[in-house]
């Protein structure tokens, strides 16, 4: 079993949730393939815990996660896709069009999120290395 597999295994476990799966794309990427919390455990935090821990995981490591959103489904309580993107927009992800697209993601990424801490680890070499960015973005 593979790091992530065992990561989302822990998660599962830990908070109940009746799926919980990820996989690592051929980039290093991070998939969210499925999340579903039973019926009587929604609406009690569980899926927000399991996003917590996801995005830590991902910003720790340094890795991207994406997803596709899921369409409405009674079998698995998806009741609306767009309170499912406003869900995961709380947690930094984008949606996979217009400026943001980012072409090197599976054709079924319709969200994803950048690692958080990145930004700042490039400003820290940036600083090292004596470059000094003014609000335009130009060097000085």
């Amino acid at each position: 079993m593979s790091d992530i597999e065992q990561f989302a295994q822990q998660v599962k476990n830990k908070l109940g949730l009746k799926r919980f799966e990820l996989d690592l794309d051929r980039r290093g990427n991070i998939e969210l393939v499925n999340i579903e919390v039973s019926r009587d455990s929604r609406q009690q935090g569980a899926g927000t815990a399991a996003l917590n821990a996801l995005t830590d995981y991902a910003d720790r490591t340094g890795a991207l996660i994406w997803l596709s959103v899921a369409d409405r489904d009674s079998k698995t309580g998806t009741t609306s896709r767009n309170r499912l993107v406003k869900f995961y927009r709380q947690f930094g992800f984008i949606p996979n069009k217009g400026n943001n697209k980012r072409f090197e993601l599976s054709m079924y990424a319709g969200m994803y999120r950048d690692p958080k801490g990145l930004q700042e680890e490039i400003d820290d070499i940036r600083r090292r290395a004596g470059l000094t960015y003014t609000n335009t973005g130009s060097i000085f």
